[in-house]
């Protein structure tokens, strides 16, 4: 368990502090989350605005462990050590570390459709750059965010198998509670790292949407190869060997088979793919390692408009 005291600015200079149960203080126990109670920040945050939320918190037993890395450029900034003071309330703080420590949601009174993100790496945005003030990144959030709501629970290296595993998503599940759809983007690396077959990730799914029981839907997924050339040819690139899976899978979601109880699909492999099925990113600065995309194909996938957020309004 851990001690946690926060606060909310908005704007900069301005600090709202964040209470747990009327206290200034809350306890998160170990490996599972604390709700504080609303906070009333004056006049209210118009859309589209940056603020910030500040975070200080005391354990024996150490940092959290994460893998998403601070983002200067957004203003992440953090710092710690045996006598880091709190400064929830203002302070300088020297950025000293490559992780970071977050609200695992920002829950608001909210009119608009609430999306729960589910995904990978992809849809987390881990090769892009965050584009604007509003800090949607990732091949789903960039769409979604100019309409609706959300929360952006996608991890690194999830694989769906992992999902529906026994107690290894029950964190987030209490999340969406607070959404009334849902947009799911896990199952590549569980086909190209050749764990599952497409028909093993297709009666996963459907344990996933019984977990979650709300409108769903999911994607097709865009290539994941290996270059000789850092991927500014087709020619230089090769299939993975478990392309045939991906491929599968896709045809499916595109036949509406793939798993019974979605509502829908968004189409990400057409503008990031050389051509349908190719199984080759398009050239150049569409990808940087095979499997992410860079800023140039997430906005491509934007600019696009398969992900359309006006089937949300259902």
């Amino acid at each position: 368990a851990m001690t946690v005291t926060a606060s909310i600015e908005y704007p900069v200079g301005t600090f709202t502090r964040v209470r747990f149960g009327g206290l200034n203080s809350g306890s998160i126990p170990n490996a599972s989350m604390l709700t504080s109670d609303a906070a009333c920040i004056p006049g209210g945050i118009p859309v589209n605005t940056k603020f910030y939320t500040l975070i200080w918190y005391s354990n024996p037993g150490g940092t959290v462990f994460t893998i998403t890395n601070v983002n200067p450029a957004d203003g992440d900034e953090i710092a710690y050590g045996v006598t880091t003071p709190d400064m929830t309330g203002g302070g300088s703080i020297t950025p000293a570390a490559t992780i970071e420590f977050f609200p695992a949601a920002i829950i608001a009174q909210t009119a608009r459709t609430t999306i729960c993100i589910d995904g990978d790496s992809k849809a987390l945005g881990l090769d892009d750059t965050v584009p604007n003030v509003t800090g949607d990144a990732g091949n789903l959030a960039r769409s979604i965010g100019s309409t609706d709501a959300y929360i952006n629970i996608s991890a690194p290296g999830d694989e769906m198998q992992f999902v529906v595993a026994p107690n290894n998503y029950t964190n987030r599940l209490a999340l969406h509670a607070y959404c009334n759809r849902e947009v799911v983007e896990v199952g590549l690396a569980d086909l190209m790292l050749g764990r599952h077959t497409a028909a093993d990730l297709e009666a996963d799914y459907a344990t996933f949407l019984t977990m979650v029981n709300k409108d769903t839907w999911v994607t097709t997924f865009g290539p994941y190869n290996t270059s000789s050339d850092r991927w500014t040819t087709l020619s230089g690139q090769t299939a993975n060997a478990n392309e045939t899976q991906r491929l599968s899978w896709n045809a499916d979601v595109r036949a509406a088979v793939a798993v019974k109880k979605i509502v829908g699909y968004f189409e990400l492999a057409d503008p990031i793919e050389s051509a349908r099925n190719s199984g080759l990113w398009k050239v150049p600065n569409y990808t940087s390692d095979g499997i992410h995309e860079t800023s140039n194909a997430n906005q491509s996938i934007q600019v696009s408009g398969v992900v359309n957020t006006a089937v949300f309004a259902r």
